[in-house]
């Protein structure tokens, strides 16, 4: 991943964070800080509210972009296939969530990573 690359999914993410922020009167918090945030935004799929779920998708999009050049959060490295949908790892994100709520209360961005690296582990 080169510079302008990695430049343009933080400018992009940081876009996305200033549109959604300002959506009139929405009464969602789009600071994820903790696990249990990520996996009510991404259950919003389910109650139809797709500003929540289109937060949970660049989020979970943004780390993988981010795992794509190097060590994710937390010293997490994985593999991720080219080939993975957006919905995939939605799902492969929301699973280790529902699977782990012991861990609910840790950053959002440690557990994405933790569920991307048991998903997609590298094979060397």
């Amino acid at each position: 991943m080169n510079f302008c690359t990695v430049r343009c999914t933080r400018a992009f993410v940081c876009l996305s964070f200033a549109f959604f922020s300002s959506a009139g009167d929405a009464q969602v918090s789009f600071a994820f800080k903790t696990g249990n945030d990520l996996k009510q935004a991404c259950e919003s799929a389910q109650s139809k509210n797709p500003l929540d779920y289109g937060y949970c998708w660049v989020y979970i999009t943004a780390i993988v972009d981010v795992a794509s050049g190097g060590p994710l959060p937390g010293g997490f490295k994985a593999c991720v296939s080219t080939e993975a949908t957006t919905g995939q790892l939605v799902a492969v994100i929301r699973k280790y969530l529902d699977e782990h709520p012991e861990y609910l209360h840790y950053n959002a961005a440690s557990l994405v990573s933790a569920a991307l690296k048991n998903a997609f582990p590298c094979k060397s």
